[in-house]
């Protein structure tokens, strides 16, 4: 083992430590990489949430680094390459944080090899359509972050495996966003995700466009609501994202009413049928205090199941700033 590839596996052995990063960093300084050095103690600093001035010279620096040796300094895991719109991998902190792949690179020695490349913390999983065998794989302990988006998220591809899994005790970051005609998550999915025992350091879910309520009977759009209601189970959940999933408002006023909401700080709602009766709900939930963000953009026009004008009216948008202010984001 070389010199430089000890002081990898350092930086990998301790991905949240920024002293290897930095030991690295001056290793490349006196091995004719400066640019390299440079760009690890850049996003390094910027992760320290400078502001101001020195925020924009370093922002700008580190892209000037990114257009300049980015796809070289990324080469070395370019053949666990699975590219999305060629948006591959994404630094942080100097070094490949984040890589859209599969779960043919991930388990065996293949996935020691990858995580022996890279500090990897974060994956996204774009084709995933056996989440059987993903569910076994033992290296999802080593990520935070695992982005399901234009995976088959239904019963179907056994997507409810998943959260039952021992392997995501880790993640603080669940994004399962439906795309398209992609398989949708369903019941069975959400339900695995609300109560999965394992699933208790994640503070960021979002299952938006999730084609949720296109089910056939009131039995399994009541079971959906139970289901949803049932996230706030997940203890350190604080940003949950329900965007676009043809919500009703009576989830919303049921929404509103549950405990829980006191420990979000993000909630997303756009693209639902909250109306106004649910709008104002929400403005007196006395559970919402710690709310940072509530998106209410984009919402129904028309509830196709009863023809209701579903529009928020002015006096409701007005209680709505009234008691959330900036925090709320609602359509001109």
């Amino acid at each position: 083992m070389t010199e430089r590839d000890a002081l990898l596996a350092a930086v990998c052995a301790a991905p949240d430590d920024d002293l290897p990063r930095l030991v690295f960093a001056d290793w490349c300084d006196e091995n004719g990489a400066a640019d390299r050095a440079e760009f690890i103690r850049v996003q390094i600093e910027l992760e320290k949430g400078v502001k101001g001035k020195k925020l924009t010279a370093l922002r700008k620096r580190e892209q000037e680094l990114l257009t300049g040796y980015g796809a070289e300094w990324a080469s070395d895991l370019k053949e666990f390459d699975c590219a999305v719109e060629d948006r591959w991998y994404t630094f942080r902190r100097g070094f490949v944080d984040e890589i859209s792949t599969s779960y043919d690179q991930l388990h065996g020695r293949r996935g020691d090899k990858l995580f022996h490349r890279a500090p990897i913390r974060a994956l996204r999983l774009p084709d995933e359509e056996d989440f059987s065998d993903l569910a076994r794989c033992k290296h999802l302990l080593r990520v935070h972050t695992l982005n399901l988006t234009y995976s088959g998220l239904s019963r179907n591809f056994d997507f409810m495996m998943l959260p039952y899994s021992k392997y995501v005790a880790n993640l603080t970051s669940l994004i399962a966003r439906g795309i398209d005609d992609n398989g949708h998550l369903d019941g069975e999915g959400l339900q695995a995700i609300a109560t999965s025992p394992h699933l208790t350091a994640l503070r960021h879910l979002d299952i938006s466009n999730n084609w949720l309520f296109n089910v056939r009977t009131h039995y399994e759009r009541d079971r959906i609501i139970r289901h949803l209601l049932a996230l706030g189970d997940l203890p350190a959940l604080t940003d949950l994202r329900l965007g676009h999933i043809e919500a009703p408002p009576d989830l919303i006023l049921s929404l509103a009413e549950q405990p829980w909401l006191r420990r979000l700080k993000v909630l997303d709602l756009s693209g639902n049928r909250v109306a106004n009766e649910g709008a104002r709900a929400l403005t007196e939930s006395p559970h919402l205090t710690q709310i940072e963000q509530l998106d209410l953009r984009n919402l129904g026009l028309i509830d196709l199941e009863t023809g209701a004008d579903l529009r928020l009216s002015p006096e409701v948008k007005q209680l709505l700033k009234q008691r959330f202010g900036e925090r709320v984001l609602l359509d001109e």
